[in-house]
């Protein structure tokens, strides 16, 4: 297998494996997984060598946030609303 392949076969895998531990994990954890799932695809972007300093600050700022799923609901939420609003700020 290529890398580039493999960087495709790992984030496959971990979006399958999150899929089935989310049946039992907390309803939070479905969009922690989420966010972490964009933060792989910007790495796998980023292996590509064309990835724009957007998406490597959206990276940045779920690699700085995504954590605060486990100990504060109300922030982590704020924090997927901010992932949200940043991606509608680029497209306007």
């Amino acid at each position: 297998m290529t890398e580039e392949k493999d960087l495709y076969y790992d984030l496959i895998c971990f979006l399958a494996t999150s899929a089935r531990g989310s049946v039992k994990e907390p309803n939070l954890y479905g969009s922690f997984r989420m966010v972490e799932a964009i933060e792989r695809l910007i790495d796998v972007m980023g292996k590509r060598k064309d990835v724009e300093d957007f998406y490597l600050g959206l990276r940045d700022e779920i690699k700085k946030r995504k954590y605060s799923v486990m100990e504060d609901e109300r922030e982590f939420i704020e924090f997927l609303d901010d992932i949200v609003n940043m991606l509608v700020e680029k497209d306007v």
